[in-house]
């Protein structure tokens, strides 16, 4: 469970670097008489570390749960809701790997 889990975060990660290839092809942009091509060069490997940073963050979760931690530490267990933005909060400082080349891409 844990292994398919990463694998599909992993998989994202290299479905969206190809995409991140398309982006970078040379589009014509106007077809008028100072007709140019635009050229984007992204940075390649930041989707892929976004998603494997976010599978780990899934794993390490699903592991803290299956060792019940609140319970060996005699903490209350967190709402669901809490755990949730904690783990949403734990993404957000690498969110600019994911969007930085889009942005850029225009």
């Amino acid at each position: 469970k844990t292994i398919a889990a990463l694998a599909a975060f992993i998989a994202s990660g290299a479905l969206h670097e190809y995409i991140l290839v398309l982006l970078s092809l040379p589009v014509l942009v106007d077809g008028g008489a100072s007709s140019k091509y635009s050229t984007f060069t992204p940075v390649y490997g930041k989707q892929f570390c976004f998603f494997a940073w976010n599978g780990m963050l899934m794993v390490l979760e699903y592991i803290a749960l299956q060792f019940s931690m609140p319970k060996a530490l005699n903490i209350p267990k967190l709402p669901n809701i809490l755990r949730s933005l904690l783990v949403v909060l734990m993404a957000l400082p690498v969110a600019h790997w994911f969007t930085d080349e889009y942005v850029k891409s225009g």
